[in-house]
């Protein structure tokens, strides 16, 4: 995969968890396991950023992007605005 194509992972990666803490911020949702899985997961991605290699990076960001991507199912994808760069942003309803 190129570099290019990576950054673009890492940006989808870093709108979409944005996006979410949005979602949580507003919806006050906190019965949401598989939200629960990816704060872990990317926890540790970040914990671990600088030791792993270019390709583990890739691999667990988009196994994260993934994850994100169903909870975006679950949650309902009307509630976001997606954009052709990889940018989402999250519907405010509470603001």
């Amino acid at each position: 995969m190129t570099k290019r194509k990576y950054e673009n992972i890492g940006y989808r990666l870093f709108r979409l968890s944005l996006a979410f803490e949005d979602y949580q911020d507003d919806d006050q949702d906190t019965s949401m396991p598989l939200y629960d899985e990816i704060i872990r997961d990317l926890t540790d991605y970040r914990t671990r950023y600088n030791e792993l290699s270019s390709e583990e990076r890739e691999k667990l960001a988009s196994k994260l992007v993934d994850k994100y991507e169903k909870l975006l199912d679950i949650v309902g994808r009307e509630n976001f605005i997606f954009y052709d760069d990889g940018d989402v942003n999250y519907i405010w309803k509470n603001y």
